[in-house]
């Protein structure tokens, strides 16, 4: 066999070998959102417990997901979006936007900068490796705190490990 056949077999395996690390590095960092219905409990303003279930966001992924806004909408309207906090892998967190919302989304990026997005209607979910749908860049989202001067009301976002 000639020497440039085998050149060209050694650059090909090579190649092979590059394309496969470098696939096993972006999942082992990637981040994947999820919403999910959860059962809390809460106080009522008589101070009576009850039992309130509210959507949450999960990252079910093996990485942070960083740069995170969460979107909700009603019926085929997006409404408002939420700047967020990096959600850690495998931690589930309530975040503010109200619990009625019929389409909720998500966007966010890995910790090398690639972004992805997901999307849960109808209790069904979609999951993105791009940038956010062009529908949500109307949006302006707010930061958490809404008002500085304020203390952080009920519902605030606040993160729940799930060992």
């Amino acid at each position: 066999m000639p020497e440039w056949v085998v050149s060209l077999i050694a650059v090909g395996i090579s190649m092979a070998s590059f394309s496969i690390a470098y696939r096993s590095l972006s999942t082992s960092v990637k981040p994947i959102l999820v919403f999910v219905l959860d059962r809390d409990k809460e106080k009522d303003e008589k101070g009576k417990e009850k039992e309130v279930v509210r959507w949450k966001v999960e990252n079910v992924g093996k990485g942070p997901a960083l740069n995170v806004v969460i979107y909700g909408g009603i019926k085929n309207e997006w409404g408002e979006a939420l700047n967020y906090y990096h959600i850690s892998a495998g931690v589930r967190s309530k975040f503010p936007i109200p619990g009625q919302q019929a389409r909720l989304g998500a966007s966010y990026e890995d910790a090398h900068g690639r972004k992805y997005h997901s999307i849960c209607e109808n209790y069904r979910s979609r999951l993105g490796e791009e940038d956010r749908p062009a529908e949500w860049t109307a949006i302006k989202p707010v930061t958490w705190p809404f008002q500085e001067d304020k203390e952080p009301a009920d519902g605030a976002p606040s993160a729940e490990s799930n060992s």
